[in-house]
């Protein structure tokens, strides 16, 4: 925008005008006191020195008029222009008031800012203007204070000529203009301000609630790891305690969480990276002590091009990774089930041959033939491979399990004998049953079965010697539990716990 020419002018100097008047003075003096004799020879003093003094006066009014009236109307001017200029240029309304609070003139930004022009204006009272903002001031040369003590700006709302209202910032001062008292009101219109200032209150309540509904822990840190923001799910995930969060610092939080993970000398190399190169994005996994997983994820903030921090991101990998495990298990077991279930149809149609011939010869022999005895043997052994077919399809979901209400220490009690004779003199066997009664529901024959297949597991990995226990207990499922584990749904359960004092399993072949 072009600014307006403003005139340029200056005072008189004191040292300059003064000797060039008195010499001009004293040159119209003696020339007139040579020349007045010889123009008006009157012979009388009395009319001499009147005649004398006249033509004094008009010769010198010129001379005043050049050196002294035309560079202060000049100077005159130039202030009237500038203080025009300025108040045409200023962007705040200027309004100023009379002693009783009546407007005597507004500013360009001020009649805009209202609707009025400064015809129209003049003379109201400022309440139509500015409500009561302005009440109980008093005299302007008596009141030197605006009316809010402690305040030199207050906010109020101005009424324009149409009726609307308008957001502005006021502030007042007492003006001295000649003899007289005014007073000076600046008015700023700050109706935008708060416009912008609601958008962004909503729009940091729009970002906060994001930030709060995702199921991610966020932190957003500055260049220096000062904590700027995160939300309560960072927390969470983290386990951090109020007082760490309140601190923000990110030295303090690094060392909390490196205490929690199992490889923290990666994490803490990590981090330290970003410090020295902020504009590199990374991605990486923590694995934690207690079986929890992280995703972070981690990119600079920039603003206007520039980089002032970091926006990181935690996602919970645990029960993922839980459920891929499960899902890989299940896959297993599944071609084990497979498996089981053709070497089960396999094995059944070799008995149904052995037993057929065995009906067929034991009917050709007599009652009393010591033969049929083999055979009856034969028989009551392909029964009991006709029951472990039987558990092999029921183990490959080729046949339906038989649930009913069983209970569970009782048929542990009825098995205790079997598997007495099954793992041998050289082992003991210890059973600690639940003292309440546990019902289950669950198929009697393949819950025998396997105590059994974990009996005889023992005695091999104990080599004839040792203990085989077995315990039955009331337990509790917490959500916890289920968290971590993966599995299971919180409620009360009956355990069987089966254990021995074997050499166990290498990690391998547990897997």
């Amino acid at each position: 925008m072009k600014q307006p020419d403003i005139p340029q002018s200056r005072f008189p100097s004191v040292v300059g005008t003064i000797p060039i008047l008195l010499l001009v003075l004293f040159g119209i003096e003696i020339m007139l006191m040579y020349l007045l004799p010889l123009l008006l020879p009157v012979g009388n003093p009395l009319l001499e020195n009147l005649a004398d003094a006249g033509l004094l006066t008009i010769l010198f009014t010129p001379v005043l008029y050049r050196f002294i009236f035309r560079p202060f109307r000049e100077i005159a001017d130039v202030q009237n222009s500038l203080a025009e200029t300025i108040m045409a240029q200023l962007v705040d309304g200027v309004v100023v008031l009379d002693g009783k609070l009546a407007i005597r003139s507004l500013n360009g930004a001020a009649e805009r800012m209202f609707g009025y022009a400064g015809s129209e204006a003049a003379g109201k009272g400022i309440g139509e203007v500015l409500g009561n903002a302005l009440e109980g001031l008093g005299e302007p040369g008596q009141a030197p204070l605006p009316p809010w003590p402690g305040e030199s700006v207050r906010e109020v709302e101005a009424i324009r000529c149409d009726g609307s209202r308008l957001a502005v910032e006021l502030s007042v001062s007492p003006l001295r203009l000649g003899g007289e008292w005014l007073w000076l009101a600046m008015v700023r219109d700050v109706s935008a301000r708060k416009q912008d200032h609601l958008r962004l209150k909503e729009t940091l309540s729009l970002l906060g609630a994001t930030i709060e509904a995702t199921a991610d822990g966020i932190i957003v840190k500055d260049l220096k790891g000062k904590l700027v923001i995160c939300n309560r799910r960072f927390a969470e995930m983290w386990r951090l305690p109020p007082h760490l969060l309140e601190t923000g610092n990110d030295q303090l939080m690094r060392a909390f969480v490196a205490e929690q993970l199992k490889e923290p000398g990666e994490f803490l190399e990590l981090t330290e990276k970003e410090y020295l190169g902020t504009e590199r994005e990374t991605r990486d996994w923590l694995s934690f002590k207690d079986g929890r997983i992280f995703e972070r994820y981690s990119s600079p903030q920039v603003v206007d091009d520039r980089i002032v921090g970091r926006v990181i991101c935690f996602k919970d990998l645990t029960e993922q990774r839980h459920l891929e495990l499960q899902l890989r298990h299940a896959q297993k077991m599944e071609a084990l089930g497979a498996l089981a279930g053709g070497v089960a149809h396999d094995f059944n149609n070799i008995l149904t041959v052995i037993m057929g011939f065995c009906t067929i010869t034991a009917s050709a022999l007599e009652e009393q033939s010591p033969l049929r005895r083999n055979l009856e043997q034969i028989m009551a052994a392909s029964e009991r491979a006709l029951t472990l077919t039987a558990s092999l399809l029921t183990y490959s979901r080729k046949q339906p399990m038989h649930l009913k209400p069983v209970e569970l220490n009782g048929r542990v009690r009825q098995t205790e004998r079997f598997l007495a004779r099954l793992i041998g003199a050289g082992i003991e066997l210890v059973t600690t049953l639940c003292p309440e009664q546990l019902t289950v529901l669950a198929d009697g024959g393949q819950l025998e079965q396997v105590l059994m297949n974990l009996a005889t597991n023992a005695r091999d990995a104990m080599a004839g010697k040792g203990c085989l226990a077995i315990e039955t207990r009331r337990i509790e499922i917490e959500e916890e539990f289920v968290r971590l584990h993966g599995y299971g749904q919180p409620g009360t359960f009956a355990l069987l716990t089966v254990s021995d004092t074997g050499a166990g399993m290498e990690q391998a072949v547990r897997e």
